[in-house]
């Protein structure tokens, strides 16, 4: 099982989809027990996180207003998607070559070193 930590910062990326997510569909997704998930978002709360639930059948768990000024947090699969398009669309616009450096002096450190190794290997190819 993740730790507290990582879990939180996973259940935070899930929330930032946009979508409205059932309890039970985060606990499955997160491998965690209903009651560990209810604790998450509290912890969630705490931090200053606008997490709402709406009950019922059509309600769900999701981040409120002021939610899209928290910092963004990728998959590793989102990520790597990111700099391959990045690294392959640089070349092409005009006067994009320095915004596309400094983007991806932002993105790298968010790709776990394999990611940034295919990211540059997809580039090259």
């Amino acid at each position: 099982m993740a730790s507290t930590a990582a879990r939180l910062l996973r259940l935070l990326s899930l929330l930032q989809g946009g979508r409205s997510w059932s309890g039970v569909a985060l606990a499955e997704r997160l491998d965690i027990h209903p009651r560990s998930l209810r604790r998450d978002i509290e912890r969630l709360r705490e931090l200053g996180y606008p997490v709402h639930a709406a009950p019922g059948s059509g309600g769900g768990y999701r981040l409120g207003q002021g939610a899209s000024a928290l910092p963004l947090l990728f998959e590793e699969d989102e990520a790597l998607t990111m700099a391959v398009a990045l690294r392959a669309a640089a070349p092409a616009v005009r006067g994009m070559d320095a915004v596309a450096a400094r983007v991806m002096a932002k993105l790298d450190p968010l790709l776990p070193r394999r990611s940034d190794q295919r990211a540059s290997a997809a580039h090259d190819d």
